[in-house]
């Protein structure tokens, strides 16, 4: 379970990094600027990612969230998001002011990210609870005590999809 749990998150912050390198790419496109891979570009590029990676890990967004319901997570995107976008805004235009950000690539930036990135993490989600319900990842399961424990055990664990099939009670 640990292993899984590990491998989950370093997927998860992959394609987070993936995914926002492909928006700061898009809205670099977007600006139909002549000097595409400028230093600018590096720039933005390192404050997205590792504010985001930060900021994410610190609101529990790598947490092993398969137990919990979409909207929780839902709800730590938002918080998350909305610290990132003052946290990116403070960076870029008080901290980095000797580059020239303009408004509106930062304004599709955000907006991007906010649109793509939940749709991601639930493609993940969505990927993630199909590989791990197949036949070909589920665990086989031995319930040791054939009582009411074991009948709670069953209806809550093996028989709601996460992953485990029943070989038998003891």
């Amino acid at each position: 379970m640990l292993r899984e749990s590990s491998f989950l998150i370093k997927t998860k912050a992959t394609l987070d990094v993936v995914v926002l390198t492909a928006i700061v790419i898009a809205t670099r496109f977007a600006e139909f600027q002549s000097a595409f891979f400028s230093q600018s570009i590096s720039v933005i590029l390192a404050v997205n990612v590792l504010c985001w990676l930060f900021i994410a890990r610190a609101f529990g967004l790598y947490n092993d969230l398969r137990m919990k319901p979409i909207s929780v997570e839902w709800v730590m995107f938002l918080k998350a998001f909305g610290i990132f976008t003052l946290v990116k805004s403070f960076v870029f235009f008080q901290l980095l002011s000797s580059f020239s950000f303009e408004k509106y690539p930062f304004f599709i930036n955000s907006v991007l990210i906010f649109f793509l990135l939940p749709a991601q993490k639930l493609l993940t989600r969505i990927v993630f609870k199909r590989l791990r319900n197949s036949h070909n990842y589920s665990r086989k399961v031995l319930i040791v005590g054939a009582g009411e424990n074991g009948i709670n055990f069953y209806e809550n664990w093996v028989n709601n999809d996460f992953g485990y099939q029943l070989t038998g009670f003891l």
